[in-house]
């Protein structure tokens, strides 16, 4: 199902200008990062256990992870499309979706190949008790309130010639406007005249139940321009296909 939908997805952003799929995690086996995605994925301080992993629901694959204590980091990281320091305007999607309670499960991007600490992040965003918050330089953003098991989708369009970005969230299928807008001109965590180069993933401890402060991510674009089209087809669009398909083979 999944590759049915990348299919539509590509036919969609055909006339887009450096549209790129970054990952849906569709091509690798279930089990630890390091072991199953290495490379293009780097583990960050997780080289055997389960806390960070690519793991299944009803045939979709998608990246999660979680801390074993309140004093370790862990995560991944993987090379993205360079976003140069002259670029005014390119946008990163994605997509997230918190399991039950959550602290600090940080992501975003960094100008560091190998980024293994949160002050390595540029652009970052964060889900952390449920809320979403966005960092400005050296604060957090007033979060925005989200619902456990629910995908929520977030463009973060990035200046990086002024080191800001903007970031949209929204739940469905539909894409972004104007009243989704959750912060506006944030400063990098870290300013750089570097290009940005890799996705990363991190968080530190939790609250409640270990293995319950589980964040999932899933289907990472990464778009020249300002981009606030949702790649992920209705799924109508997904029924219009497989009815294609159909008749396709019927004529034949």
């Amino acid at each position: 199902m999944k590759r049915m939908l990348m299919l539509i997805c590509a036919a969609g952003l055909a006339g887009l200008s450096r549209a790129a799929l970054v990952e849906n995690f569709q091509s690798y086996q279930t089990g630890n990062l390091g072991v199953t995605a290495s490379p293009p994925w780097t583990s960050v301080n997780n080289p055997t256990s389960s806390n960070v992993l690519i793991a299944e629901e009803q045939g979709n694959r998608y990246f999660a992870y979680f801390a074993p204590t309140t004093s370790v980091i862990r995560g991944g990281s993987r090379p993205v499309a360079p976003i140069e320091d002259a670029s005014t305007a390119a946008t990163l999607f994605l997509r997230f979706y918190a399991e039950t309670d959550t602290f600090n499960h940080a992501f975003g991007l960094s100008s560091n190949a190998s980024p293994i600490a949160f002050g390595d992040m540029n652009v970052m965003m964060r889900v952390n008790a449920g809320l979403f918050d966005v960092r400005s330089g050296g604060v957090f953003l007033p979060g925005v309130a989200i619902q456990p098991q629910t995908w929520y989708n977030v463009w973060a369009v990035i200046n990086q010639s002024a080191d800001a970005f903007d970031v949209y969230l929204t739940s469905g299928s539909a894409g972004a406007g104007e009243a989704d807008k959750v912060a506006s001109g944030a400063a990098f965590r870290v300013g750089t005249t570097n290009p940005l180069v890799s996705f990363v993933a991190l968080v530190q401890g939790y609250t409640g139940a270990q293995a319950a402060n589980k964040v999932r991510l899933d289907d990472i674009y990464l778009f020249e321009g300002v981009v606030l089209t949702n790649p992920i087809p209705e799924p109508a669009a997904v029924s219009l296909l497989a009815l294609g398909s159909l008749l396709l083979r019927k004529r034949k």
